[in-house]
């Protein structure tokens, strides 16, 4: 039986005073009225449930978000179709994750000292933040917005926003790992290192977040740092770092074609290379019009990245996106006995070393100069990721012969997933505004279905809604 905030001041307040017999009869009478209010409740979730469990639900996007909201919509007995305009899973963003599994070291990109960033970059060659003065009016209101979500009390919420979806999503992570056998090149532990002491001072600020989340840390300085990572480069300057035992890395690519094949296997229909046009919604469903044809559903969630917008705009619904180029670089190990043993975070440039089997990926640099296309690689990017990788293990990899990617990637200014319904009936989001980590899409895609399914999220999913921008 529950009672509610408002429902306990108001007995208190009729209550006070009167003669015990006629408060216990008003308490008979307050228990039999919520036990009612609980019965019609259930109920009604229950029909809700029923009704979503045979509903044709579209999911738009087959990159991690999309994938993952596919399998637990289908795993909660929903026909679900799922579209790409692609030839295949995880071509755009989820392409170019850094592999992070982190629910301590994945940190919103809205950070304290944000602004001083962004005025550097125009100056500096090697920033991890590439602007241009000549930005559109629409852009420069957009990083005002995300100046603003630096501010650290504002840091603080995203953090654990984002932290309590990514601690879920480890959880689910080790379930599918067991249940459907998925190897992704799974590793454990990762270190965030610090070039400068006032970076360390300003960590120890964050540490009342990790305690609060039950989260284990440790803030080392240079000389523990060095004995948990040996083969940190001596000569690159080090204040210190955090060690996060529980976080972790893995291949985001090869997670997700494996779950391509899972979500098959389930019954998920897959339509590749069909391109969503339109978006039309309305209180029996929604329709998408697919290369000129209309085709019908009970409900569609959005989950194309960097195309979201553009379905979602002419219903009225707007997101506070950015597109960003995001690049990275991928080199293979010479010498293993100076590999890094762990996943590795520059803290000074926003930057992720990841050691995937018998190779080292660098992610990183967020472009956001005009007229930069999704494939096209910047010079001084492909520069600054090898130097990244070169102060830290200088030894490790031929980074003279490493390919390198570069992909569109949607940004929000706070930084946690995106999820839920919209003004639009019958049309749902899953936009996950990181590159640097993927168990919180995970986490987040179970509780999107939950919500879908009228059932009752496992986390706190208030701030992960759009009603936080409003």
């Amino acid at each position: 039986m529950r009672f509610s905030a408002a429902d306990s001041m108001y007995h208190s307040r009729r209550s006070k005073g009167r003669p015990r017999g006629r408060a216990r009869q008003r308490d008979a009478l307050f228990r039999c009225r919520t036990a009612i209010i609980d019965t019609f409740r259930t109920f009604r979730i229950h029909h809700i449930v029923t009704q979503r469990q045979n509903q044709k639900i579209a999911v738009i996007g087959a990159g991690l978000s999309g994938i993952c909201t596919a399998y637990f919509l289908a795993q909660a007995g929903c026909q679900v179709t799922l579209i790409e305009q692609h030839g295949n899973v995880a071509e755009q963003a989820s392409l170019g994750n850094s592999g992070l599994i982190a629910a301590a070291g994945q940190m919103p990109s809205a950070a304290p000292g944000l602004r001083k960033k962004i005025l550097s970059s125009l100056f500096n060659a090697d920033s991890p933040i590439l602007l241009s003065p000549t930005l559109s009016p629409a852009l420069w209101g957009w990083l005002r917005k995300w100046v603003a979500q630096s501010q650290l009390e504002r840091y603080r919420l995203n953090k654990t926003r984002m932290t309590q979806a990514a601690l879920y999503g480890q959880q689910l992570l080790l379930q599918l790992q067991q249940q459907h056998m998925i190897d992704y090149q799974a590793s454990a532990g990762v270190v965030q290192v610090f070039r400068h002491e006032a970076q360390l001072a300003a960590a120890a600020k964050l540490r009342a977040v990790l305690v609060d989340l039950n989260i284990a840390h440790s803030l080392l300085d240079a000389k523990q740092l060095r004995q948990l990572e040996p083969n940190l480069n001596p000569a690159t300057a080090l204040a210190g770092g955090w060690h996060f035992p529980q976080d972790g890395a893995g291949n985001c690519l090869f997670f997700i074609k494996q779950m391509k094949a899972i979500v098959q296997a389930m019954g998920v229909q897959s339509q590749f290379m069909q391109t969503v046009t339109a978006l039309q919604s309305g209180e029996q469903g929604a329709v998408l019009t697919i290369d000129g044809a209309p085709h019908a559903f009970d409900a569609v969630v959005v989950a194309a990245g960097a195309g979201s917008n553009k379905l979602l705009k002419p219903l009225g619904i707007r997101i506070p996106t950015a597109i960003a180029n995001s690049y990275a670089a991928v080199a293979t190990i010479k010498n293993p006995e100076f590999a890094p043993r762990g996943a590795v975070l520059d803290a000074d440039y926003k930057t992720a070393i990841v050691r995937l089997d018998e190779r080292i990926r660098i992610t990183g640099i967020l472009d956001l100069q005009p007229g930069r296309r999704a494939r096209a690689m910047h010079p001084q990017a492909m520069k600054t990721l090898l130097k990244i990788a070169d102060d830290w293990y200088p030894d490790a990899a031929n980074y003279n012969q490493a390919s390198f990617w570069s992909g569109n990637v949607v940004m929000l200014p706070d930084g946690p997933p995106l999820i839920g319904a919209t003004a639009a009936p019958n049309i749902f989001v899953h936009i996950d505004g990181s590159s640097d980590g993927w168990a919180a899409s995970v986490g987040a895609a179970a509780a999107l279905a939950d919500l879908i399914g009228g059932r009752q999220p496992e986390i706190d999913v208030s701030g992960l809604q759009l009603t936080r921008y409003h």
